[in-house]
């Protein structure tokens, strides 16, 4: 009886530890074809009139919320764009999602070159998107801002370096003097670092990978050191 129980526990515990690649692999059939296939959502712009922009105001709601409701979320992230820029003048891309889905992302959901990893990092510089792969299934992705004209983003093969969450850049520093903060920081390269910053949905850094703060936290608290981590310029 004893024997039957020790049996059953070490089964129990070699069960749990498997979990994570069963459910992965039950989720994502890579012996499929197009399991690397980004996602394809059609999408149309869409502008603030003034009498949107008054009752936003008048309900103290922030446009964006008054405009899209529980699917703004999908919009912030289609048109690569912190809350704090999406005003009167934004053009926002909004997704055309199907009833009941409030998320969006351009990220492939399985991708099958990460299969065997337990954390991947996917970068694509064309979307301006970055995805967080557990054996070759998408966990979460966000927008980027990547680098802009004259300072872009290396693609390639990278592993993360380091992590930081309070770095502080060496070669930038704002108008009064002092480093430019690059809060929840990933190195991936010794110039190059995913982290923190402000996206206005173009390509902005001096060749960093930049994330919304709550993003780049999330990230950060998820990534470990030695992961790999590939950018791309289109997937």
């Amino acid at each position: 009886m004893l024997k039957s129980i020790i049996s059953f526990s070490i089964l129990f515990v070699a069960l749990t530890l498997a979990a994570p690649v069963a459910q992965a692999q039950e989720a994502c059939d890579f012996s499929a074809t197009g399991t690397s296939a980004p996602n394809q959502t059609p999408w149309r712009y869409r502008k603030a009139t003034g009498q949107e922009v008054r009752e936003a105001r008048k309900q103290d709601k922030e446009l964006v919320d008054y405009l899209f409701g529980e699917r703004a979320e999908a919009v912030l992230k289609m048109t690569r764009l912190d809350r704090q820029f999406a005003g009167p003048t934004s053009r926002f891309m909004v997704p055309e999602l199907p009833k009941g889905v409030t998320d969006w992302t351009p990220m492939p959901r399985c991708y099958a070159p990460a299969q065997h990893l337990p954390k991947y990092i996917l970068v694509s510089i064309k979307d301006q998107f970055i995805g967080a792969y557990e054996y070759g299934q998408l966990v979460f992705s966000h927008p980027i801002a990547s680098g802009k004209l004259g300072k872009p983003t290396p693609t390639g093969d990278f592993k993360v370096m380091k992590k930081d969450p309070n770095h502080k850049s060496s070669l930038y520093q704002k108008p009064d003097g002092t480093p430019c903060p690059m809060p929840w920081g990933l190195q991936f390269r010794s110039d190059c670092w995913f982290h923190a910053g402000n996206l206005s949905g173009i390509k902005a850094s001096h060749g960093c990978v930049r994330q919304r703060a709550h993003d780049a936290k999330r990230l950060y608290d998820w990534a470990t050191v030695g992961i790999q981590a590939k950018i791309v310029r289109h997937l």
